[in-house]
């Protein structure tokens, strides 16, 4: 059965994901060149990798750009791109809840 609405990639596409490791570490690249299977990134400082196509569990194409392991990143065609200014959330300093407790002598 075929997905209509599969996503696929396009050549200049910005692909981003985030670490699932750690929220805040996020990876891009950029499609410069595509076959049927394989697509050319240009993951930024001048590193340029061809990798392999799958279709993911949704239908649509994705590809592990740094190998596949259990924690690899996934870039998949169907992804919002994260832009680089995100805000970040407002830090809490002192938390509202804590009960003041001390020791009896």
């Amino acid at each position: 059965m075929t997905n209509t609405n599969q996503a696929t990639f396009t050549v200049g596409q910005n692909l981003s994901t985030r670490s699932i490791c750690d929220h805040d570490c996020i990876f891009r690249a950029t499609v410069i060149k595509r076959t049927a299977k394989r697509i050319t990134l240009d993951l930024g400082r001048g590193e340029i990798k061809t990798v392999g196509i799958f279709i993911d569990y949704n239908g649509h194409e994705a590809c592990f750009p740094f190998g596949r392991y259990s924690m690899a990143a996934i870039f998949s065609a169907d992804e919002k791109y994260i832009p680089e200014n995100i805000p970040s959330a407002p830090v809490i300093n002192e938390p509202t809840n804590i009960i003041p407790f001390t020791f009896a002598a």
